[in-house]
């Protein structure tokens, strides 16, 4: 069984860029063209309506702001709702109260019915 420490290093400059980085860079001479700048190419040169067009621009920004920190991912979100929950008793163990809790904040969430700006930022509602 292969373990973290016994993969072999790569020494290529494409694994040493940041996931932000991966994802964003834009194209120099000989760099490589980050993710999202071929995405964007890729969609202006296909025929997408504009509200489709608006969906995947606005999960890209999504994936910008997590990738650099502006805001939480998911597993961090959790970790952190943990950690702050008063049953918490920095011991490794979740509880069955603490699971409770964490699977009603996310079907809240989920329902639209409490915000979470740490992991959506603020978005603006498209009115149709």
């Amino acid at each position: 069984m292969l373990s973290m420490h016994s993969l072999p290093l790569c020494n290529c400059h494409i694994c040493n860029y940041s996931c932000s980085l991966f994802l964003f860079l834009y194209h120099q001479e000989g760099v490589f063209q980050g993710l999202i700048p071929i995405l964007n190419c890729y969609l202006e040169n296909m025929e997408v309506d504009v509200d489709t067009r608006c969906t995947i621009l606005n999960y890209l920004k999504l994936i910008k702001k997590r990738a650099s920190g502006e805001l939480m991912t998911v597993a961090k979100w959790m970790r952190e709702f943990v950690a702050k929950h008063p049953q918490y008793k920095q011991d490794s163990v979740i509880t069955d109260k603490i699971s409770y809790d964490l699977f009603k904040k996310f079907d809240r969430i989920g329902k639209g019915e409490e915000q979470c700006p740490e992991l959506f930022g603020n978005p603006v509602n498209r009115v149709k």
